[in-house]
């Protein structure tokens, strides 16, 4: 499959997230989201979480809580 066959298929999705802001690079944080629901589900604080999390992916904390805050948006 071509690119631009890839795209034309996955269109209407590519355009709702390309409007709610989501960058192509931020499948690279699909994982950590993952993990922060995971932790958070135990009752972990939101604030511990964002410290291990930013350390381990290596992303300030701001970085963080934005991430989140785009993830939990409805597209």
């Amino acid at each position: 499959m071509k690119v631009h066959e890839c795209i034309e298929i996955s269109r209407p999705i590519l355009e709702a997230m390309r409007r709610a802001g989501v960058n192509l690079d931020d499948v690279k944080y699909l994982e950590m989201y993952k993990r922060f629901l995971t932790m958070k589900g135990e009752g972990l604080k939101v604030s511990y979480i964002a410290e291990k999390l930013s350390d381990e992916y290596q992303i300030r904390p701001r970085k963080f809580y934005y991430i989140l805050k785009k993830f939990d948006s409805v597209v």
